[in-house]
């Protein structure tokens, strides 16, 4: 074993967990550093927290990333605020793949200057509850590689909004979660009196909307309508989605807590591949779903609560994830639908369900569970 090539050992480590991995890695040189691969780096969250009684709590989490011989970074910062120092991005920030700011003091124009200044490796950007933003639009240059920006319980304006979608001219995933969207078309047409709902060139994407004072739904619209890349979106206003211009978007993944259904609303689901109700950290109540049927051709997972119709145990046929949260509507005949006709399904995740037990399991196809 202590012979083995570095490439081998890191597939053989992929297969460890974390611990034992860091166990695994003490063997040798070798073993050390066939630890630290670039896809092990990427599934492991390095995260800082404050403490009170230490104040070079900053510096020497910022030391241990500089001495680290890691390729790549995914930070987490929680409670950040102005005062430490932010040339931990201009000495590690090349190096840096994914930063996660929870309750971020405030967010101002340097901070994000050092971000893209620094961080030209950066692949996505998560805030997580932040309240204070100080942006203008300045001028800078875009992170090309910043493909997923994530925005959950951040109390932003439309022109805020805007600065922070500028960095990421291939923006592929979108994630905006409780951030107090402005739907009321009185305070909009109070803000935007002149608004036409023509097609804007480029030079008005960011421009547009542009008020300091609330965050529209009609701004992330225009948005989602000028970004062709886009192939992900997590929303917690369902109506933003069915006013999408569905012939410009090929979405493969979408989720979202919504209040109505599916039925007569004009969107093309054919190339969905993932289609999720709600984010499982959020306490909404999840309605039934009538999807239509075209949209199982492509789906391989979903996250729903079943109608009477039951279409997803009969049209189904390609999901490999299943998570059903209202499995008490489930009796025997159609737990035994749902295993004789998904018979591709690889992880299965049944909430309440009361009524399966081990004469209905037998003989049926359910091998191919993984979990």
């Amino acid at each position: 074993m202590e012979t083995l090539p570095a490439e081998i050992i890191t597939q053989i480590m992929e297969y460890l967990p974390f611990d034992d991995r860091r166990e695994v890695a003490m063997v040798n040189e070798t073993f050390y550093y066939g630890s630290y691969h670039p896809m092990f780096s990427r599934k492991e969250l390095l995260t800082y927290r404050p403490l009170n009684k230490n104040l070079n709590s900053f510096n020497e989490f910022k030391n241990m990333l500089k001495k680290s011989r890691r390729i790549l970074f995914c930070l987490k910062f929680e409670d950040l605020n102005l005062i430490d120092d932010l040339t931990i991005f201009t000495d590690l920030g090349n190096r840096i793949v994914l930063l996660n700011f929870y309750n971020l003091q405030s967010l101002d124009d340097s901070f994000l200057d050092a971000i893209a200044q620094c961080c030209i490796n950066l692949e996505k950007l998560v805030f997580v509850r932040l309240t204070s933003l100080f942006l203008t639009d300045k001028d800078r240059a875009p992170i090309l590689k910043l493909c997923c920006i994530d925005l959950d319980d951040v109390q932003i304006t439309d022109r805020e909004f805007n600065v922070i979608l500028k960095l990421a001219p291939n923006l592929k995933d979108l994630s905006i979660i409780d951030s107090n969207i402005n739907t009321s078309s009185l305070v909009f047409q109070r803000f935007y009196p002149h608004d036409t709902n023509g097609v804007t060139n480029n030079d008005h994407l960011f421009n547009k909307y542009n008020s300091n004072y609330i965050f529209s739904d009609k701004n992330i619209i225009h948005h989602l309508n000028n970004s062709v890349r886009l192939n992900s979106l997590v929303l917690s206003e369902c109506h933003i989605f069915f006013q999408i211009q569905p012939l410009r978007h090929t979405f493969k993944s979408l989720m979202f807590s919504f209040e109505k259904t599916f039925t007569n609303q004009p969107f093309n689901f054919m190339h969905f591949e993932v289609l999720n109700q709600a984010n499982e950290n959020h306490g909404i109540m999840f309605p039934t779903l009538a999807l239509p049927n075209c949209i199982f051709d492509s789906l391989t997972s979903l996250d729903c609560s079943l109608d009477t119709e039951f279409g997803v145990l009969i049209f189904g046929k390609n999901l490999t994830s299943l998570r059903i949260r209202n499995g008490e509507i489930l009796d025997e005949y159609y737990l035994k639908l749902l295993f004789s006709k998904l018979t591709n399904l690889m992880h299965l995740h049944i909430d309440q369900c009361c009524n399966v037990n081990d004469s209905i399991l037998i003989d049926l196809p359910i091998s191919n569970l993984k979990g």
